[in-house]
């Protein structure tokens, strides 16, 4: 018997929308593995910019803006 996999929130200030940097895209690549292993995964992060800084298609990702 197999049991369920765990949710999992990853806690994040700036995204590659908000910045460009290498822990921006650490969690997106993170987000990304987990959901190719099965898990539900949820990136809460900062409100979205106005401008963002690079135009990255997440909508695989499950984001909350806070």
């Amino acid at each position: 018997m197999t049991s369920p996999q765990p949710n999992i929130a990853l806690l994040a200030k700036a995204l590659p929308c908000h910045q460009a940097g290498g822990l921006e895209f650490h969690v997106l690549d993170l987000a990304r593995g987990l959901n190719a292993r099965g898990y539900r995964t949820t990136i809460i992060t900062s409100a979205p910019p106005v401008s963002p800084s690079l135009d990255i298609d997440v909508s695989d990702l499950d984001i909350k803006y806070a």
